[in-house]
């Protein structure tokens, strides 16, 4: 799952690691190929369920944290912001009431991530999304799924790992991919991969802990603020690789995907 430990250089006052080159990571996936590091990101999730492994650097409760604290807790900067929501872009991009879903959505985080830490938990990456995942040959040739960027490593909650592959690639990788037919190939394969690493929980769990996990997702929106500001917009459009109306229109497509994901749950 990570990349090839060649020679761990031990010093007095630092540590030189030197790694298997994974090449630059380029290359298109298919909708197979997600699906395939889907069912690798389950086995490893199924092979650590909560309290099988402990360390101190693990991290604890980190997707609370997100939602709450970080990022998440920032989305009400942006969904206050008149100026944001009546531009055109906005006002084209977004469907009706998606404001108002939002400011719902904040004022609920605190039982989102309740309920979402009282599904069953196990040892996950927590960012394994696109960028953070390379295709590599195994040693008999199968593909393997290596992934960097470990600084999150800890417990989650079940179906949250396959919520960062799909939900994170779409947002800020793969941004053409039609994010339910990813979902719909995606978490069955992960539940083969818990099952085969002996899982014995229910679907359910997964499908809520999918669910759920929309949340870390619904409210990085900060980047809209582009829309006031013609010289962020280029710098968007540039690191985004289309036009930005494009890219708002995909955001809210998403976006009411993620809430109808959460309320589904919720009720």
């Amino acid at each position: 799952m990570a990349p090839r430990l060649l020679l761990a250089d031990r010093r007095a006052d630092s540590c030189w690691l030197w790694l298997e080159d994974l090449g630059d990571g380029g290359g298109h996936w298919d909708v197979a190929r997600y699906a395939l590091a889907a069912r690798h990101l389950g086995r490893f999730n199924g092979a650590f369920p909560a309290g099988s492994f402990d360390a101190p650097w693990l991290t604890r409760d980190w997707i609370g944290i997100w939602i709450l604290r970080g990022f998440g807790s920032r989305g009400g900067v942006v969904v206050e912001n008149d100026a944001i929501w009546e531009h055109p872009l906005i006002r084209s991009g977004f469907a009706l009431g998606t404001r108002e879903r939002l400011r719902r959505f904040l004022a609920d985080r605190e039982r989102i991530v309740q309920r979402l830490n009282a599904r069953p938990h196990a040892l996950g990456h927590l960012d394994a999304f696109r960028k953070n995942l390379f295709d590599r040959a195994g040693p008999t040739g199968e593909r393997e799924t290596a992934l960097i960027d470990w600084s999150y490593l800890g417990y989650g909650p079940i179906g949250a790992e396959v919520g960062h592959l799909v939900i994170g690639s779409v947002a800020f990788a793969d941004y053409r991919q039609d994010i339910r037919a990813l979902a719909d190939a995606c978490i069955p394969a992960y539940l083969e991969g818990l099952r085969a690493a002996g899982w014995k929980g229910s679907e359910a769990e997964v499908r809520e802990g999918y669910a759920l996990s929309a949340a870390r997702w619904v409210c990085i929106v900060g980047w809209l603020t582009a829309v006031l500001d013609p010289a962020r917009q280029q710098q968007m459009e540039t690191w985004m690789g289309q036009p930005l109306a494009e890219s708002i229109a995909q955001a809210g497509a998403r976006t009411t995907y993620l809430l109808d994901l959460i309320d589904g749950v919720l009720g």
